[in-house]
């Protein structure tokens, strides 16, 4: 795909809603990795990540480490071009709901 045409793809799934979509459906899930009550909920959070990020040709996998999970993800196009790196993560405090 070349870049302009990444550009107008991106364009398009902003301007439709789509991305406002995908975005407050994952807000809305209460992944606070500090409290244990939510380890489901973080799990369901990663699973999300993880199917968005595998639609776009990433290699995924949930590392557990110190009692916390985390997903990693790689897409290697081409070895020779530069590397971009993305970080996320659930939400590092807990909630204030009710605030």
């Amino acid at each position: 795909m070349s870049r302009n045409a990444a550009i107008s793809r991106a364009r398009s799934h902003l301007d439709c809603g789509d991305f406002e979509t995908v975005l407050s459906q994952l807000v809305a899930i209460p992944s606070e990795s500090q409290n244990p009550e939510r380890k489901l909920q973080l799990a369901e959070y990663l699973d999300q990540l993880r199917c968005m990020l595998e639609q776009l040709g990433c290699d995924c996998q949930v590392l557990a480490a110190g009692g916390a999970q985390f997903l990693y993800a790689e897409r290697i196009e081409d070895p020779s071009l530069l590397t971009v790196l993305g970080y996320g993560h659930g939400d590092v405090v807990r909630g204030m709901e009710g605030s």
